[in-house]
C-alpha cells in the first residue's frame, strides 16, 4: 500500500468537511448523493494506493467508465476489508434504489437499520 497516495486523501480536512456537510445536509437525496460521491473517491484512492499508481484510473477516455460497484470490487481485490466492502456495497444499493425512485424517501428506517446491523455485525 502506497501511503504517499493514500494519506493525502485522509489527511485533507476538506474531505472530512465535505463528509460532515454531506451527512448533515437537508434532504435525503443530497445526503445519499454526496456520501456516494465521497465514498467513490475513497474507493478510487484506495485502488491507486494499493496499485502504487496515482494515475490508475486515468486514460479510460470519455466513453469508457467503471461503475461504482466495479471500482469497489477492484478495491476489494486490492485488499479492502470485507467489512468495508459490504458497507460500501450497501451504500451503493441505497443510492441506486433512490436513483430509480426519486419520489421515495432514500433514507428509510429499513436502510438505516440495515447499515447499523451491518456495522454491528462486522465492526
Amino acid at each position: 500500500m502506497n501511503t504517499a497516495i493514500l494519506n493525502p486523501f485522509f489527511l485533507d480536512n476538506k474531505v472530512w468537511e465535505r463528509l460532515e456537510s454531506a451527512i448533515t445536509s437537508e434532504g435525503d437525496i443530497g445526503v445519499v448523493l454526496r456520501g456516494h460521491l465521497l465514498t467513490e473517491r475513497l474507493i478510487e484512492t484506495w485502488c491507486c494506493a494499493a496499485s502504487g499508481n496515482k494515475n490508475f484510473f486515468d486514460g479510460f477516455g470519455e466513453n469508457i467508465t467503471l461503475s461504482y460497484l466495479a471500482k469497489l470490487k477492484l478495491a476489494f481485490n486490492f485488499g479492502l476489508s470485507e467489512f468495508s466492502y459490504n458497507e460500501l456495497k450497501k451504500i451503493n444499493k441505497i443510492r441506486n434504489n433512490g436513483a430509480h425512485k426519486p419520489d421515495d424517501t432514500l433514507l428509510t428506517d429499513e436502510n438505516i437499520n440495515g447499515l447499523i446491523e451491518l456495522i454491528k455485525k462486522d465492526g
